[in-house]
């Protein structure tokens, strides 16, 4: 929807990303450095995600399509400058083959070959956000494992890279299913909530 002032047109204009695709996660950046919003879009049920660079009228190139491996399941994604390179990155959580990706963007709306990083074996990695997480101001990653009940950490060297995973139990039978990023104490320390919805919770990483 289109917004005009404090109201949104009635009119919804669509852009098809593939047929059976199953979009579940979507976001918005300046891909291609014209000062312009573009959008990129998880495609679950084709391993693939999909960017549509903006015109900055509303309206937005044919979709870009990234295809990832068989049974990948991306999920959801989060945008960063991983590499510090002034262009936006993205971080992907892969579900079906447990592991995040990283795809660095050329500032010309495309993007690097995907490099992975593990989450966990059987983890299913369904949610992924970066922050600043051990205070060096290089952006790091975490990814909620459903199936494993916790959340992994990945930090950042600054060039695109990142060290393995740590683990963070969110309990037992917990299924963390999302995450927000934010100081909750100020205490100037990057700070986790987590929904646990297998257990009906939030849960706060300080």
């Amino acid at each position: 929807y289109t917004g005009y002032s404090k109201s949104y047109s009635v009119i919804q204009t669509q852009f098809s990303v593939g047929r059976d695709s199953h979009p579940t996660f979507v976001s918005s950046a300046d891909f291609n450095s014209d000062e312009h919003l573009d959008i990129v879009v998880t495609k679950t049920n084709i391993d693939s995600i999909g960017i549509m660079v903006g015109y900055g009228n509303g309206s937005f190139y044919p979709e870009i399509s990234y295809t990832f491996e068989s049974q990948s399941s991306p999920t959801c994604l989060c945008i960063g400058d991983f590499d510090n390179d002034g262009r936006s990155d993205l971080a992907v959580s892969n579900y079906g083959t447990h592991n995040i990706g990283i795809l660095l963007g050329l500032g010309d709306g495309t993007f690097t070959n995907m490099t992975t990083y593990p989450t966990g074996n059987q983890s299913f990695p369904i949610y992924v956000v970066n922050g600043d997480f051990n205070n060096d101001h290089i952006l790091d990653i975490a990814a909620a494992n459903f199936r494993i009940d916790n959340v992994a950490i990945f930090l950042g060297y600054g060039n695109g890279r990142f060290t393995n995973a740590i683990t963070y139990s969110t309990g037992k039978n917990s299924d963390p299913s999302a995450i927000f990023v934010a100081d909750f104490n100020s205490d100037n320390q990057t700070d986790l909530a987590i929904a646990n919805s297998g257990t009906g919770n939030v849960g706060i990483l300080f």
